[in-house]
């Protein structure tokens, strides 16, 4: 009994050695994963962290220590009230706990002073979980955007110098985006205009065949050219003139120039012509050589009668006559009256 007990005994040990020794192999595994981890963490370019849910850290990278100058060791058990200035702490750590509220990933944009000035980043951040499936951590990495962001402010800055309208529109009839030559015409704030479908702004009388270029536009047609009228914030309307690319990314692009002022001089011109016409409609023109009789004046019409001088100008054109004596002739026909008059 007793050398079966001994047996027993050293089987025993015997396994025991053989957990141990598949245990301090899988440890050396796990040592080797986390140096192989710690190295692929380390050789990213961006910033990655993780936090408790209390905000304390429990990791970084290198790229992290670099733009936070800070290690690893200094860093571990530390908020980012204890390395970032006050408003920037507090947003890191709003952010952390809206991740954790919401319980899933949240991006936000960041702009953030380093020694080397402001710099502009996408911070993506995530929710991690315990064995029991709660938040027991907050993981996260940083894309730094700046060189895109000074772009497209530059970008911006060109766009807002064009006097046309330039703007993204929603295919569900939204402006997305907008230049500041919008403000300008209509008066409104581009807020305002982000604010209500394009189709309110249009006149009554133009939003069908509005839509129905809009539609176009929705299944890939370019608009070339097309006009409508924008109703402005004091009640007036504008006349735009457009051209379109069709959706791409579920946006439209156009661009729009206001020609109310070309539209008004061209009525203007319109009506000019419109009179001239009919005052040409109007006017029968003397031209030519006229027969006229050298004694009585009589003129010669083409049928070779011969007219009172009166009544053919009275006939080829607008021209009435209304008849009195000049005071020679009237000398000449009343002798007796002139002289009475004399003598008196």
């Amino acid at each position: 009994m007793r050398q079966k007990t001994r047996q027993e005994l050293l089987q025993k040990i015997k396994e025991l050695e053989h957990e141990c020794n598949l245990l301090r192999q899988d440890n050396k595994e796990l040592s080797s994963a986390d140096k192989y981890m710690r190295e692929a963490l380390n050789n990213i370019p961006a910033p990655i962290y993780l936090k408790d849910i209390h905000g304390s850290y429990l990791m970084i990278n290198k790229k992290y220590e670099e733009l936070a100058n800070v290690t690893l060791v200094d860093i571990i058990g530390k908020n980012d009230f204890d390395i970032f200035p006050q408003p920037v702490a507090g947003l890191f750590r709003s952010q952390d706990e809206e991740v954790i509220h919401k319980r899933i990933p949240c991006e936000f944009e960041e702009t953030i002073p380093l020694a080397d000035g402001i710099h502009t980043y996408i911070t993506s951040k995530f929710p991690l979980h315990g064995k029991d499936g709660v938040i027991s951590a907050v993981g996260g990495y940083c894309t730094d955007i700046t060189s895109r962001k000074h772009a497209e402010i530059e970008l911006e800055r060109i766009v807002d110098l064009t006097p046309d309208m330039l703007c993204v529109v929603s295919t569900d009839g939204y402006f997305k985006n907008l230049n500041k030559a919008w403000e300008k015409v209509l008066g409104y704030t581009i807020e305002e205009l982000k604010l209500k479908p394009f189709i309110e702004l249009i006149h009554p009388d133009d939003r069908e065949d509005t839509m129905k270029e809009f539609n176009k536009l929705l299944t890939g047609e370019k608009t070339s050219y097309f006009e409508n009228r924008y109703k402005c914030k004091d009640d007036t309307y504008r006349v735009f003139a457009w051209n379109a690319n069709p959706v791409a990314e579920s946006k439209v692009y156009a661009a729009a120039r206001d020609i109310t002022e070309l539209k008004n001089k061209e009525k203007e011109k319109n009506k000019l012509i419109e009179e001239l016409q009919n005052a040409l409609e109007k006017v029968n023109l003397l031209s030519g050589f006229l027969p006229i009789c050298a004694s009585c004046k009589k003129i010669r019409d083409d049928k070779g009668y011969w007219n009172q001088i009166e009544s053919y100008i009275r006939d080829h054109s607008e021209v009435k006559f209304s008849h009195g004596i000049c005071p020679n002739c009237a000398q000449k026909l009343y002798p007796g009256l002139y002289k009475e008059k004399k003598e008196k």
